[in-house]
């Protein structure tokens, strides 16, 4: 809030939202995931990887009226919260990964804790891949590819469409080791939108991109995700399922002004601050 003379204050709310968690908080991933729990309320959800034993978290955030902002972890209502009891979790990413409309949750985790037989190496982990089917999420690493089957000590995550097919790819750092690079190569007849946002960083960083398609919206953020030693690419990628065209897309800038195209093809678009209303 602003005080008096005009200062940008702020307040540690962290006490009365619920998030006043002490765990290891190394990766985050955010998005609108509200829609599961007939909480669609246009606020950021949070995805929050966790160190040994701790569990990850994934914060929904709630408007409560009179009430102000609460958080509460849903990670065992979606029954996430037991798969990651053994692992380490560091890099993280809210991503639709199949394009089918519904985002979907990748970690990749690396323990800190030497293996016992050869104590010059850490405990390698296996990442976790959640499915999103717009009801819950189901783990379907064992389906990815033998690539998602491999064990490595993971550290950062990032994704981004560095093929330029439509689709999102995934880079894994390794501690101690080679970097890993994933290319996206599930068969697929879903359609996508890549959004890329032309104006200063200033206006970007933070605004809120809203599709709109087949009566369904879908919300991001763009950069604010970033995890241990990542961040992901700038462009935001929607997937449409079926569907070839978004009925409208709409970015509301950090400055509270918004900009709105209508009718967009799958494909690349790029939206500026003067795109028509």
């Amino acid at each position: 809030m602003g005080g008096s003379t005009g200062t940008l204050l702020f307040a540690d709310l962290s006490t009365q939202t619920g998030t006043a968690d002490p765990r290891g908080s190394m990766g985050i991933g955010v998005a609108e995931l509200g829609y599961m729990t007939d909480q669609d309320d246009g606020l950021p959800d949070l995805f929050i990887t966790h160190w040994l034993a701790q569990e990850n978290a994934l914060y929904q955030s709630l408007s409560r009226k009179g009430l102000g902002l609460e958080y509460r972890d849903k990670i065992q209502n979606l029954r996430l919260g037991e798969l990651s009891i053994q692992s380490v979790g560091w890099g993280t990413a809210i991503a639709d990964f199949d394009l089918d409309g519904h985002a979907d949750i990748l970690v990749t985790n690396g323990s800190t804790l030497e293996k016992r037989d050869d104590k010059k190496f850490l405990i390698a982990e296996h990442p976790f891949l959640f499915w999103n089917d717009g009801k819950s999420f189901h783990e379907v690493r064992a389906q990815a590819g033998q690539e998602f089957d491999a064990l490595y000590s993971g550290r950062g995550l990032a994704v981004a469409d560095f093929d330029l097919d439509g689709d999102l790819d995934v880079a894994i750092n390794v501690n101690r080791g080679a970097p890993l690079l994933y290319r996206n190569d599930s068969e697929s007849s879903h359609h996508a939108i890549s959004v890329r946002l032309e104006a200063p960083a200033a206006l970007c960083k933070g605004a809120k991109i809203i599709l709109r398609c087949q009566d369904r919206q879908q919300l991001r953020w763009w950069i604010t995700e970033s995890s241990y030693l990542s961040g992901h690419a700038p462009e935001q990628i929607f997937g449409l399922g079926a569907a070839t065209v978004a009925e409208e897309i709409t970015v509301v800038w950090t400055n509270g002004e918004s900009s709105t195209v209508q009718h967009v093809p799958a494909g690349l678009v790029t939206i500026a601050p003067n795109a028509a209303e």
